[in-house]
């Protein structure tokens, strides 16, 4: 039995445990989340099995796909069937008396047939049988270790956590290899898996936007006058058709973003929310996936020189007022910063979404805490959360200063005017400065307040000479015994690792990444 065919067993070993769980507790459960979730983890990888294993078109058997894909793929099922394993042992107990074929006669197809059907649902009565036998026959203190609430719960953040680990797995692995056709994975196939979104940036990226993605030509309630600086997000309505969307509209002078520059970038960031539920606010996600607003598009204000990209403003942020940057909420002071679990949150919720950014096979490209804005979740959320904008696009070549504060932010290869070639460590150095700032609660304005006054702007001949002195005063913030008193070993472990990124495999980073960043920084959000 080859490594693949072991996955597919695994695989089905879990899903017969989760439908004899599911058997067992759908009456007696007091959340029908809990129920709801059983069932959508079952749906998950039955969908995962007949994409990545089949005979013919599984795509795992692709020759493209890394070996290093196939093993974090088996660890993370070996996890998931680990977990289970005291329930797994309870429906076979059950099964002893009256045994039947197990689901791995199923026979494995590309297409699944009205025989295969059949399978599944006789192995779906047999799971039925078995669950009403461990009712009449397991004592009341089996049944309650097992099957009691908090176990219950115990399970689907296992669940949650594997099924997580697999979707960004597979995620980087039709990034790599690709679709394996147009038609396959399906669009229920992906909305089953929860990759819709991600595939669709993938099939976006490096095309040209479509003939018929144009200006929006509604209206705004809120003028924007031509001295409106280009900082912060401005909320205000937009209006088109006798429709009204509550919106926030960020600033982006042609100076900065050539106006085809944003046509591109907007066209990219909608394709995040399909289509047909743009009306909709989508709810966020615990995963790898990004924290971003919904893009709804530009207005082009060429009297002004200037775009306006219209997002969508969360219904969890009803004030007039806009929502301020995490570098504003950091100068406000010690006074004002959150609880340790809560920017150890907001850390790993950055961390996930520049992971998730480079799963698509792009960059962010200007990751500093001004394209950070703070925004609750839900409408109680006590604390606000981390919402990534601001995006980076190649600017219009000057030989003008720059300026010095974002470049505070950028690795070695992207400060001053850099190299043109954008890699991934510079997005996850720049992360690392925001880390950083988190951790301290002091922003690299405050940090840099003298070079910031005597040198606001550089030429190309001070680039080296001033990256060493920021990068020097970083590394010492980093190595310091102030960020691992303030935050942790841990913490302080993560924010190195950004700083130090050195990966010359894209598939290996992105697993490495999420391994010793994002799954690090995951342990500080339950203090």
């Amino acid at each position: 039995m080859d490594q693949i065919d072991g996955n597919f067993e695994v695989t089905n070993l879990i899903c017969a445990t989760l439908l004899f769980i599911h058997e067992v507790t759908k009456d007696s459960l007091r959340s029908t989340s809990l129920s709801r979730n059983f069932t959508s983890t079952h749906t998950f990888l039955e969908t995962f099995s007949e994409l990545c294993f089949s005979d013919v078109t599984g795509i795992l058997r692709d020759s493209r796909v890394p070996h290093i894909l196939l093993v974090d793929i088996q660890r993370s099922l070996h996890a998931l069937n680990k977990s289970l394993a005291a329930h797994r042992e309870a429906w076979r107990y059950v099964g002893v008396a009256s045994e039947v074929k197990r689901q791995e006669t199923i026979k494995k197809s590309s297409t699944i047939s009205a025989d295969v059907n059949g399978q599944k649902k006789k192995w779906r009565d047999e799971m039925k049988q078995r669950s009403q036998i461990w009712k009449e026959r397991a004592s009341r203190s089996a049944n309650s270790a097992l099957f009691e609430q908090e176990e219950m719960e115990f399970l689907i953040n296992a669940c949650n956590k594997w099924v997580n680990r697999l979707r960004h797995t597979l995620q980087i692995v039709l990034l790599v290899a690709g679709e394996v056709s147009p038609h396959f994975p399906t669009y229920e196939q992906s909305s089953h898996l929860g990759i819709e979104h991600m595939l669709e940036r993938q099939r976006r990226l490096g095309l040209r936007p479509s003939d018929s993605y144009l200006p929006l030509e509604g209206q705004l309630r809120k003028s924007i006058g031509s001295a409106q600086q280009a900082t912060g997000l401005m909320k205000t309505v937009y209006s088109r058709h006798g429709d009204e969307i509550d919106v926030m509209i960020e600033l982006r002078p042609y100076s900065d973003t050539p106006a085809g520059a944003i046509r591109q970038l907007t066209w990219y960031l909608s394709s995040s929310i399909p289509l047909a539920e743009q009306s909709a606010t989508p709810e966020p996600q615990d995963g790898y996936e990004q924290l971003t607003l919904q893009c709804l598009g530009y207005i082009d204000d060429p009297s002004n020189a200037r775009s306006l990209v219209l997002y969508r403003s969360p219904k969890s942020h009803p004030w007039a007022s806009s929502p301020p940057f995490l570098h504003d909420t950091i100068k406000k002071g010690w006074n004002t910063k959150p609880s340790l679990g809560h920017r150890y949150q907001s850390a790993r919720t950055l961390a996930a979404t520049v992971l998730d950014i480079h799963t698509s096979g792009s960059l962010h490209s200007n990751i500093t805490s001004r394209s950070v804005v703070m925004l609750p979740r839900r409408f109680n959320d006590p604390e606000p959360s981390p919402y990534l904008i601001g995006w980076g696009v190649e600017p219009p070549q000057s030989d003008s200063p720059l300026p010095l504060e974002p470049n505070l932010y950028r690795h070695m290869s992207q400060f001053g005017r850099g190299s043109q070639l954008l890699t991934t460590e510079q997005d996850i150095y720049s992360l690392g400065v925001v880390l950083l700032e988190i951790g301290l609660w002091t922003t690299m304005s405050t940090v840099f307040a003298k070079l910031l006054e005597s040198t606001p702007r550089f030429g190309t001949k001070e680039e080296k000479g001033i990256f060493k002195k920021v990068n020097r005063v970083i590394l010492d913030l980093a190595y310091s015994v102030d960020l691992r008193r303030e935050m942790g070993e841990k913490y302080a472990a993560a924010v190195k690792k950004c700083l130090e990124w050195e990966q010359d495999d894209a598939v290996e980073s992105m697993l490495e990444f999420r391994k010793q960043v994002v799954d690090v920084l995951d342990v500080g959000c339950k203090i």
